[in-house]
């Protein structure tokens, strides 16, 4: 697919604006369809590089939260440790059965087929019903594309340079309020990581609230920060990385020419 950086770019933006209003940022595919409405991609050829990209945004962050927390950061915190765990546990096999499901034609088309049933009392659906083979067919051939080593090697550097990057947005923000030092930068990588995980799985919109829990329970474990110290860097971290995607996805997805109809 030729999609113009612009375009993929105001895409992105607008899907994330979204996903970002969503329990467990179920807004996702929404990016999908947008690609459908503004570049005319097939919607099952576009959402296995979704699914892809969300198993190895869960990867890197598994990594990043276990390696920078237990053997950099020597945490030993036995309630943490218990959820991070369960965490990771679901994550497993969340991600084991649609690989499972995805990986087989057969077994996309009856997944799809039992999606299907389970919205046919949805009035449109009954208009999709001949496309839902086709869409199963190229949902398989795409996850098989997308699943070749070049593509993963390159999602997985990407992924951990993100959530990396997140870490240190949230570091920045601790700076800002007169907090630094080098063990808390690794601890607010590790801090981000290990908050989204959690809540995710809380289904809160954006993980609002659940996030900043977590957060504020692991860094004043570690350093003699108050409640309120945490909370206020939080709260500028939210601003920067959750409000302004918001705000600007909201009039990204009012303002784009919709060339295509799904």
């Amino acid at each position: 697919m030729n999609v113009p950086f612009l375009d993929a770019t105001k895409i992105f933006i607008a899907g994330l604006a979204v996903s970002n209003m969503t329990p467990a940022k179920s807004g996702d595919p929404l990016r999908s369809v947008l690609l459908k409405k503004v570049a005319g991609d097939r919607v099952g050829t576009t959402l296995p590089a979704l699914i892809i990209e969300r198993a190895f945004d869960i990867a890197a962050m598994v990594a990043i939260a276990g390696v920078l927390m237990f053997v950099i950061l020597g945490v030993q915190l036995q309630g943490l440790m218990l959820w991070f765990g369960a965490a990771v546990g679901i994550y497993a096999a969340i991600f084991a059965i649609a690989i499972y499901v995805l990986n087989s034609e057969s077994r996309t088309k009856k997944s799809i087929g039992l999606l299907y049933r389970a919205l046919s009392w949805w009035p449109k659906m009954k208009s999709l019903e001949t496309r839902m083979n086709e869409f199963a067919v190229n949902l398989h051939a795409s996850f098989r594309l997308y699943g070749s080593l070049g593509v993963l090697l390159r999602t997985a550097l990407l992924s951990i340079g993100i959530w990396v990057f997140e870490g240190v947005v949230f570091w920045l923000a601790f700076m800002a309020i007169g907090m630094g030092g080098g063990q808390l930068l690794i601890a607010t990588t590790a801090s981000v990581s290990l908050s989204t995980l959690i809540a995710v799985l809380t289904f809160l919109p954006g993980g609002l609230g659940s996030s900043e829990v977590v957060g504020v329970a692991f860094l004043t474990s570690l350093f003699p920060f108050t409640i309120a110290d945490v909370t206020a860097a939080s709260l500028l971290t939210r601003f920067l990385g959750f409000w302004i995607y918001i705000v600007v996805g909201g009039i990204l997805l009012v303002t784009m020419r919709y060339r295509y109809s799904i």
